[in-house]
């Protein structure tokens, strides 16, 4: 194909005139060929796949393809076409690479099967009966990564986001597909860090600019690539992709990619290589608390000098009597401490990684900085429980236990007062020992049913009881008993299990009306750790011996007499 481009028997498609042409886009088996609506075109382009197909066996199968005309091409120039490459169906296949071949009209109906399709997925999860602990773990790996290619080519509307995120919440939240469950934490603050009392789940909003923006970084990084020789045709030809401006009539997909640069452009900083995009008096190039530019030792100066006219090239330093002719000593110093690399144009480096290559994960990480700065703030004007929420995720426990851990931490167990404080109306009373205001703290701790089950527990528990109003001392208690060397392991990391049969219990009270014995579920307590202690042995032990059994051997042997040895 490139070569009957130079012969000019096929022509590619240009979205300017020093564009680069496109003929052709291949990824897998979805594949776009491109040329001009004439008949020696297209004979060109079935000459070319009958010998790729008689070369490889593989041939084009015309029943499946289909054909796409301009809207300036005659009805009767495209039965002549069709008829001459074989295929009978026009308009396209509708999508390619899972995106809407035509990208024009409403965004949020083009866009709108992202959340058909993860509300689809989601739900065939709802009737497996997952613990919160698995919920996280699928919305994290399955949920979160089926939009990702879509998001990492276009801005996401906010009823958009807004929409994949109410699907994400409420397959969280509910137990059953359809039925409403109250929300007790707001998504914004789920996706907050473990160590802010969040979840860590990903802010699609946050996520959708983290991956632009690694689209905007391909274009500073690669710009001999197709992609980045296209756009640069179309939108910046005369300038720079960091100077690039919008345009009069840009595109979606440049919108998008522009707005992963706004964050992008926030953990960026230019490196001196041969120094020749440097002004000296007027860039910032040299690090003092920040970046600013050298201070000035002559009255006089060369407004328009570059910093390539301080590197000596044979030497590939800096050429240290210009520096002293024109730099006072600390700037001097300052300047040494830089490493110019002569012969490479100077360069963009992404500062949140040491190697200083991009990364989603540090861009989506500094995003989440920006925009939940205002909650963090606001987390810290008050009693912060943060340092509580995080030691629950380093227990030896169960994900499900863990989760509920840190639900009983937010204070967003569904017990009668928390229900009540939501507009729900009902008799507040714990129904176990008719006590007034069950609390999580009543339900967990001080209630009768649940001192009867820490008194026969042989973990340790306060000599004067629990706190009869703080939920938040009691449990931290637990975190730090659980701690204490002087208990046997078995014993003090008992209390997770504790805590989450006394809810068990009282649930299956409430709602099925079934009474369980102190004694009964003592037991059933200890079952349940050995069991979880037990299956961490196995693993480990199976971790163990597969690790001996792949251990690849260190020394080299030499071949027998008479024989030859290729090593590869």
């Amino acid at each position: 194909m490139n070569i009957a481009e130079k012969l000019i028997l096929l022509e590619g498609i240009r979205f300017a005139p020093n564009q680069p042409s496109v003929h052709h886009l291949l990824f897998a088996d979805d594949n776009l060929f491109i040329c001009k609506a004439e008949v020696n075109q297209c004979e060109t382009h079935k000459g070319i796949l009958k010998i790729y197909g008689e070369a490889t066996g593989q041939t084009i199968n015309l029943l499946k393809s289909s054909i796409t005309f301009g809207g300036a091409v005659e009805e009767e120039r495209k039965l002549l076409l069709q008829q001459k490459l074989g295929i009978v169906v026009e308009g396209g296949a509708g999508t390619y690479l899972g995106l809407p071949e035509c990208f024009s009209g409403s965004k949020i109906q083009l866009l709108d099967f992202v959340k058909d399709r993860l509300k689809s997925r989601l739900s065939g999860w709802f009737a497996r009966c997952l613990s919160m602990g698995g919920k996280e773990i699928l919305i994290k790996v399955m949920a979160m990564a089926m939009p990702v290619y879509a998001i990492s080519c276009f801005k996401l509307t906010k009823t958009i986001i807004a929409n994949l995120t109410s699907v994400i919440s409420d397959f969280w939240w509910n137990a059953v597909e359809g039925k409403q469950k109250t929300h007790w934490v707001s998504w914004e603050k789920m996706c907050m860090s473990k160590e802010d009392g969040g979840l860590w789940f990903r802010d699609l909003e946050c996520f959708n600019q983290a991956l632009l923006a690694k689209q905007a970084w391909r274009l500073i990084q690669e710009p001999d690539s197709l992609f980045a020789q296209v756009m640069k045709s179309i939108y910046y030809p005369d300038a720079d992709f960091m100077e690039a401006v919008l345009g009069l009539r840009p595109s979606y997909g440049w919108r998008s990619i522009l707005y992963g640069r706004e964050l992008l452009s926030q953990g960026l900083s230019k490196q001196i290589g041969n120094g020749e995009s440097f002004q000296v008096w007027t860039d910032s190039w040299i690090e003092d608390n920040g970046w600013r530019p050298p201070l000035r030792k002559q009255t006089y100066f060369d407004l328009n000098m570059s910093v390539s006219d301080l590197i000596d090239v044979q030497r590939r330093y800096w050429n240290v009597e210009v520096l002293q002719d024109l730099f006072p000593l600390e700037d001097i110093q300052r300047i040494s401490r830089i490493r110019p690399v002569v012969g490479k144009e100077d360069f963009w480096t992404w500062d949140h990684t040491k190697s200083g290559d991009y990364t989603v994960k540090s861009e989506n990480w500094l995003a989440n900085q920006i925009l939940k700065e205002d909650l963090i703030q606001m987390a810290e004007l008050q009693p912060s429980l943060n340092e509580l929420k995080e030691k629950v995720w380093s227990l030896p426990t169960v994900p499900k236990i863990k989760a509920f851990l840190w639900r009983a931490t937010n204070d967003t167990l569904p017990v009668m007062e928390s229900l009540q404080s939501r507009g729900l109306d009902g008799d507040i009373r714990c129904q176990l020992c008719g006590m007034e205001g069950e609390s999580i703290n009543h339900a967990l701790f001080t209630c009768t049913v649940a001192r009867q089950t820490w008194a026969l527990s042989r973990f340790s528990h306060p000599r004067e009881g629990f706190d009869e109003f703080s939920v938040y001392s009691n449990l931290y208690y637990l975190y730090t008993t659980g701690k204490k060397r002087g208990l046997p392991t078995n014993i003090r990391r008992l209390f997770p299990w504790i805590l989450w049969r006394i809810w068990k219990n009282r649930n299956l009270f409430l709602f099925e009306g079934k009474v369980f014995h102190p004694l009964e579920t003592q037991k059933k307590i200890e079952e349940d750790a050995k069991e979880w202690s037990m299956a961490q042995i196995v693993e480990q032990e199976i971790e163990e011996n597969n690790a001996v059994e792949e251990e690849p051997k260190t020394f080299w042997e030499p071949p027998p007499s008479l024989w030859l040895k290729c090593n590869i």
